[in-house]
């Protein structure tokens, strides 16, 4: 479930249906992604380590800003 849930927000990002800045909230994207908030946690943890996401310390995570050279490098 984690890595589904990991692959699909990540191609949300990259195909820039969550757009950059934006802030992901979880109650909102579990229902998206039909998933509960634990898996939905792992997989936006582990898109941070991977630099598509960026923690807020106690907020939450924002999609993060990326340059059309950053997008090119994922793809």
């Amino acid at each position: 479930l984690i890595e589904r849930a990991y692959v699909q927000l990540r191609d949300d990002i990259v195909e820039g249906r969550l757009a950059p800045g934006e802030r992901m909230r979880v109650e909102h994207l579990k229902t998206r992604y039909g998933v509960g908030a634990g898996t939905l946690r792992e997989a936006i943890t582990r898109l941070a380590s991977d630099a598509l996401v960026v923690a807020e310390g106690q907020r939450g995570f924002r999609v993060a800003e990326a340059t059309m050279a950053d997008l090119e490098d994922l793809t």
